[in-house]
């Protein structure tokens, strides 16, 4: 019990909304059309209004979720991001598209040696 009589005090010391994070909100209203003596729609007339809000404020710090390329990225390096025995990052030639023979219906791209763009299109 103590250590839930802590818990509203150290949610009170942080910030409402800390950097980083998203807010998506929304409302909506609906019901029949009623002007009296004019029009009675409770079976026949409706009305519906939606709004959605969502509000994305992202602060520069350790929350950044934004990266640049790196000097050797910018020139088509990218060997650092192809650790060894690894393929998650592997950077494939776009240009070399073409059938796979194992699964019918789909294609294959060959990757470029050691993760590194070639400087000139072959």
């Amino acid at each position: 019990m103590r250590a839930t009589s802590r818990w509203p005090n150290s949610l009170r010391s942080q910030p409402s909304n800390p950097a980083g994070h998203d807010q998506d909100y929304g409302a909506a209203v609906g019901g029949p059309v009623i002007i009296p003596k004019l029009i009675n729609g409770r079976d026949k007339l409706f009305f519906f209004f939606s709004f959605d809000g969502f509000d994305d404020r992202k602060t520069t710090g350790s929350a950044n979720p934004y990266t640049l390329p790196t000097l050797p990225e910018r020139q088509g390096n990218f060997s650092d991001l192809l650790p060894a025995n690894s393929t998650l990052f592997q950077i494939y030639d776009p240009l070399s598209i073409q059938p796979d023979s194992s699964r019918p219906g789909h294609s294959a791209r060959s990757p470029f040696p050691g993760n590194i763009v070639p400087q000139t299109a072959s």
